[in-house]
């Protein structure tokens, strides 16, 4: 194999590519929100 692909040394997300589901599938670890819960 002549090409190799090496990964870059830090990763972004790059959110332009994914379309209308692109949002669903975010590369985030931990809560998002911070709520208080319904009793």
């Amino acid at each position: 194999m002549a090409n190799e692909y090496t990964p870059p040394r830090v990763w972004t997300n790059d959110s332009e590519n994914g379309g209308q589901w692109a949002s669903i599938n975010r590369p985030d670890s931990g809560a998002r929100h911070e709520q208080e819960l319904p009793v």
